[in-house]
């Protein structure tokens, strides 16, 4: 979900009749949602985001079966798309800058995950932070641009279920990790002031149960 400017709605994904999907903005007063987009395929809708000044959603398009992967735009008022990423690679997570000029994602490689940044409005993406497998797994869990607009923070997976905060440059440069762990951190988001932020920590467990005495009594 994303928080629309006014503070009183956010933006949804949700399904509508004979499966279709799109996005909605939810009223949190009224209870009531209005349809911003709806689309006409069946195809894979993920990750949609708004920028700060709510006039613009930047959304997924996934197509696993033949292996193409796009960032598309939708201007709110205009009613305009705009294909701003295709790819054979999944894009995972994105943010949009604070000025609304870049896009930040990363991008799922065979190799491992790169961090890239391209302006909003499309055209080249440039390489931040590269991450390569070294005999194991790479899990990546978020992204998030500082309210300064001058780093992109992310987490990274460590060791087990943990995950470690990590931030880059925006220009581009050595990653520096913080002093903070947590099992599946993910969905970083700043307060406006920059001075916290807020995530999501999950984990998956497994038990096993036993019921007695559930079945009816046999009839004589």
């Amino acid at each position: 979900m994303s928080w629309f400017p006014d503070g009183h709605s956010i933006l949804c994904r949700g399904v509508i009749e004979l499966n279709r999907l799109g996005l909605f903005r939810f009223d949190l007063e009224s209870g009531k949602s209005n349809d911003l987009l709806i689309l006409d395929d069946f195809g894979g809708l993920h990750g949609p985001v708004l920028s700060s000044d709510g006039k613009t959603i930047i959304y997924d398009l996934d197509d696993f079966e033949n292996k193409v992967f796009r960032v598309l735009s939708y201007d709110l008022e205009t009613k305009q798309k705009k294909e701003l990423i295709r790819s054979r690679s999944q894009v995972l997570y994105k943010d949009v800058s604070p000025d609304g000029k870049q896009l930040a994602f990363w991008e799922r490689q065979d190799n491992g995950h790169c961090l890239k940044v391209i302006p909003s409005s499309g055209g080249e993406a440039e390489i931040l932070l590269r991450l390569e497998k070294d005999g194991g797994s790479i899990n990546v869990n978020s992204v998030a641009w500082s309210p300064d607009g001058r780093s992109i923070y992310f987490s990274r997976g460590s060791k087990g279920d943990a995950s470690d905060l990590w931030r880059v440059p925006a220009t581009g440069g050595q990653a520096e990790k913080f002093d903070m762990t947590s099992t599946g951190l993910t969905k970083i988001s700043f307060r406006p002031d920059g001075k916290e932020l807020a995530f999501m920590s999950w984990t998956i467990t497994s038990e096993v149960w036993v019921m007695e005495n559930f079945l009816p009594s046999e009839k004589k």
